[in-house]
């Protein structure tokens, strides 16, 4: 921890006064005893006396001298740099800089008209002025133009303009005195360069300015025209490294920005063709496959056949969801071999929306099949594989058949080969080609270059044996060993790229230390202090961005319960907000007293994000919350705390709080890695998030389009979704034999669980419920049970809740989420008491605001000062996400259940009719119409409530049109129109 000590006090606490020093007469009268004559004797005493008189008027007019400026100059110099000042300066500036251009540019075509009028006038009286902007503006530009700098004069409107806009709007950014030179450098550079193009000239108006004329001038007649010519060379390129490298910096940014946009489009769309393309060609490699799967192959006599064990065969299994990549054939055409194996090992798996082949299109490719390959059954051999029985089964003549089986493979590579020169007419150039071929990692080629030599080698083995072998293509049998291919890796390869810091702004790196204030606040603490009674042995500080920490080492005997109490009194001492006493500080044998700094400094969240300790951090869901005291970046492990607690007055940093949090999650998780579940009854607070829709949020069916809950009839609905999400994840865990999260995604990552048994790859979720005191005002114990059972069970499976509120008060934090929400922070609040509910003791009510937060976490209470992130950086940032290629889409919750109720709409007296409610048909029409079942769909077309519209998908369930409820995915379709039309009639209805 860095200490800013440069005060050591040494004080004296002994009863006895030091002894006063003796005047120097005194002294001197002890070197020199006293003459025995009385009349010196009687002279030196009044001379004496008359001497100490002196020196007390001396002292007394000194002290009647006023050390400080004036009331009067100091509220005038406080004024001068208050905002409202600065304000003014930038509308000043701005306003001169519109009448200087007006002026310059009028003076080009009205120079000559003006210039006898003003010449031989006084100022005031000059007559028929041409200019627009009078005599004053006509005398300005003659002054300016024609007797100063010439051209080179307009570089003063661009300086006074952009002075301008930086103390309005804060843009552009620069240093002024940076920025003046630059300006001074250009000035000085154009009108030399200018007076000497035009020294030759005879113009009314000298372009150069007398500046430029008159210096030219001496520099011609001192080195010539040749060293002139090479001194402008010279300005020019000075001018050019000075002034306009900053220019070409910012082009460069431009140009690579747009062309990295344009780069992700182009190579989304190319990826996105080529995939459907090798999805197609890998269909059309799998018929082939299928036609050929479950018949036995003869390759040669039967008779003295070698089999080898079970256990020396080796085939590779690539689980793709329910699908399963046979290995390709050895007589397949290598190019297509290569090809399709890369195709595997660069897309993974299927997308859900991929084609299938329906039974039409298999019918038309046996029979197409039938006719290439006759049905010519001979003899059987019977020969098992490892000890099994053979199968019978009838076989083909490989020798009768091999033409016919060489020409359908002839066609299905062809349709291959079109399938990859397709593919490369999507990149335009040859470049591009290359780029999309050297996309392979080199595990890829490694894995192609094994594949290859695996086929030379066994089509050298087959052309070398003549021994009688047959092989039942059904009968490979699975070993305990094979690894699935989960569906994670399809996004792990395509290399996520997680947001730049250029989108944040840049902020202070270190933090200013003002040595006069922390030496006069430690001499009113101790003053403070000693007035009461309470001696100090040591005083130390410790500056942090917006509170410096005074550690105090208190004299023996000093009780702490007494220095606690003065509080009040040290913070009417040193004039300050925010004063709050640590005694004792844990782990340290000092007392804290927390003062607030006079020039607080922001944190940015570019500094946070950009520290060491967040880039190096191994936490698995990390959030960056701010800066210490000590000056730390303080990091904590959401999925350890597990559950946060938020709290603070309105406009003390909440929102600027949640928006860190999220923030330093989207910096370091890919969208496959968590998920948010947003929950906004404010709906401005969380509104910008919705682009993140397709990476990043989850919602329950039918919300796709806008996954931020805004609606409250919606959020015990998606509440109730995610407590079956919990209790689904926790039977997998339990299939799967893991206690956590971690250790049931290590094994989805090394293939020990297979995707056929319904295991997936789970994402973390993260729960963020803003203003939930206005949840529990609206809905009651229907939000707060939910988020209870949440907080209790749900930190193994990975779903963590935030919840904020304004209203810290027991009647919204009880003690169920108390209990359940073991981290806690807290901003700035009202109260002691409200302090002392969200934190469990007091000193929240004496922080500063503006993101100074307590935050309560293992036991520990650290003060912090939140990183400031602005909308316009949230909106970066989640602008640059939804240019990301490969979206996942939104992560969908599982249908929730509905448990009686209405759900808002005030219809369930008059809705129902029987045992149907009245929309039962229309519903019904519509479900089987449209082919998709959904109750958010329903919910929203009718405009009723979610519960009632829960309750007619039951009763469409219970009559048999709609399958029941399969979690996230919509229900199914059971029924015709003709057959609905037919149950409608036999329902009377």
């Amino acid at each position: 921890m860095p200490k800013y000590d440069n005060y050591r006090p040494e004080i004296n606490y002994s009863d006895e006064l030091p002894s006063s020093p003796l005047p120097e007469s005194q002294e001197g009268n002890k070197k020199n005893p006293p003459k025995k004559s009385r009349k010196v004797k009687n002279i030196t005493k009044k001379n004496r006396v008359e001497s100490e008189k002196k020196v007390n008027t001396s002292k007394s007019t000194k002290n009647s001298q006023p050390s400080t400026p004036s009331v009067g100059f100091r509220e005038f110099i406080a004024w001068f740099k208050s905002p409202s000042a600065r304000i003014l300066w930038g509308i000043f500036l701005g306003c001169f800089t519109i009448y200087l251009a007006i002026s310059f540019i009028s003076y080009f075509s009205t120079c000559i008209k003006d210039q006898s009028k003003i010449a031989g006038a006084a100022i005031g009286q000059a007559q028929g002025i041409v200019n627009p902007g009078g005599e004053g503006g006509a005398r300005l530009a003659e002054f300016l133009i024609n007797e100063g700098f010439g051209l080179g004069a307009l570089v003063i409107i661009i300086w006074t303009g952009a002075l301008s806009l930086r103390i309005l709007v804060g843009r552009p950014r620069f240093q002024t005195i940076n920025f003046t030179i630059k300006c001074l450098v250009a000035l000085i550079t154009v009108s030399l360069i200018i007076g000497l193009v035009t020294y030759s000239m005879h113009t009314p108006v000298n372009w150069g300015g007398y500046h430029g004329t008159y210096v030219n001038e001496f520099i011609i007649h001192f080195i010539g025209s040749i060293g002139a010519v090479l001194l402008s060379i010279f300005m020019i390129a000075l001018f050019i490294v000075i002034c306009l490298r900053d220019l070409v910096n910012w082009l460069i940014r431009m140009k690579r920005k747009r062309d990295a946009r344009r780069r992700i489009i182009a190579e989304e769309k190319a990826a996105r063709l080529a995939k459907e393309e090798a999805i197609r060609r890998m269909q059309e490699q799998e018929e082939i496959d299928d036609i050929r799967a479950g018949e036995t192959v003869m390759l040669a006599d039967t008779t003295n056949m070698d089999v080898a064990p079970e256990e020396a065969l080796e085939f590779s299994k690539t689980d793709v969801g329910n699908y399963t990549y046979p290995e390709v054939p050895d007589d397949i055409d290598e190019q297509s071999a290569i090809y399709s194996e890369s195709e595997r090992q660069q897309f993974g798996s299927y997308p859900e929306s991929a084609p299938s082949v329906n039974d039409s299109q298999d019918a038309d490719l046996i029979a197409r099949a039938d006719e290439v390959l006759p049905y010519q059954p001979e003899e059987v051999v019977n020969a098992g594989i490892g000890g099994q029985s053979p199968a019978s089964e009838p076989v083909y003549s490989e020798k009768s058949n091999q033409e016919n089986l060489g020409d359908l493979e002839k066609q299905a590579n062809s349709d291959a080969e079109e399938s990859y020169n397709h593919v490369g007419d999507v990149y335009s150039t040859e470049e591009d080609l290359n780029d999309y071929d050297e996309s392979l990692d080199g595990e890829d080629l490694k894995t192609l270059d094994t594949a290859e030599e695996s086929e030379e080698a066994a089509d050298e083995e087959v052309e070398e044996s003549n021994d009688p072998m047959v092989v039942n293509v059904n009968t490979i049998s699975q070993s305990g060993h094979s690894r699935f291919k989960p569906d994670i890796e399809h996004y792990e390869e395509h290399k996520y790229k997680f947001p730049p810091f250029d989108l944040l702004r840049e902020g202070a790196e270190r933090v200013t230390i003002d040595a006069d204030e922390q030496n006069e606040n430690k001499r009113k603490i101790e003053k403070t202090l000693l007035d009461f009674g309470i001696p100090i042995t040591r005083i130390e500080a410790t500056v942090g961005p917006t509170v410096t920490l005074y550690e105090i080492v208190p004299d023996t005997g000093v009780k702490i319960a007494k220095i606690r109490s003065l509080v009040d009194d040290i913070a009417l001492s040193l004039a300050a907000v925010g004063v709050r006493i640590i005694a004792p500080i844990p782990g340290k044998g000092t007392v804290g007293i927390e003062v607030a700094n006079k020039d607080p400094q922001v944190v940015s969240m570019r500094t946070i994000i950009k520290s060491n300790k967040y880039q190096q951090s191994k936490y698995n869901l990390p959030i960056a919350l701010g800066s210490t005291i000590s000056n730390d970046v303080y990091i904590a492990d959401l999925a350890k705390m597990p559950h946060l607690l938020v709290a603070g007055a309105t406009g003390q940093g909440k929102s600027v709080g949640l928006n860190a949090i999220i923030a330093s999650l989207l910096y370091c998780k890919a969208p496959h890695q968590v998920k948010f579940v947003m929950i906004d009854p404010k709906q401005v607070e969380f509104s910008l998030y919705n682009k993140l829709k397709n990476y990043y949020l989850a919602a329950i069916p039918g919300e796709e389009d806008e996954p931020v809950i805004t609606d409250m009839p919606k959020v015990e609905a998606t509440l109730n979704s995610l407590t079956i999400e919990m209790e689904q994840r926790y039977t997998l865990l339990k299939n799967a034999e893991t206690r956590n999260i971690e250790e049931y995604n290590t094994k989805i990552r090394e293939g020990k669980l297979n995707p056929a048994e319904g295991h997936r790859f789970l994402p973390y979720i993260v729960v963020v419920v803003d203003e939930f005191g206005d949840l529990k005002m609206v809905l009651g114990n229907n939000v707060e049970l939910p988020i209870a059972r949440l907080a209790q069970k749900a930190r193994a499976v990975g779903m963590h809740v935030i919840i904020a509120t304004q209203r810290p008060s027991t009647n919204v934090i009880t003690g169920i989420i108390k209990a359940n929400f073991p981290a806690r922070i807290s901003f700035k609040v009202t109260s002691g008491v409200d302090s002392k509910t969200i934190l469990d003791t007091p000193g929240a009510q004496q922080l500063i605001g503006r993101g100074d937060m307590l935050i309560f976490n293992n036991s520990e209470m650290v003060r912090v000062q939140c990183a400031f992130i602005d909308t316009p950086e949230v909106a970066s940032i989640c602008e640059y996400v939804e240019r990301q290629p490969y979206p996942q889409g939104v992560y969908l919750l599982p249908e929730p259940t509905i448990e009686g109720g209405d759900g808002g709409d005030g219809a369930a007296n008059d809705g129902p009719i029987g045992d149907r409610d009245k929309l039962f048909v229309e519903v019904a029409r519509a479900v089987v119409n449209s082919g998709r079942a959904s109750t958010s769909n329903v919910q929203r077309t009718y405009e009723i409530g979610y519960n009632r519209a829960g309750r007619i998908m039951d009763q469409l369930e219970r009559f048999g049109v709609v399958g029941p409820s399969q979690g996230g995915k919509p229900r199914v379709v059971l029924m015709s129109p003709s057959e609905l039309e037919d149950l409608i009639a036999t329902l009377g209805g």
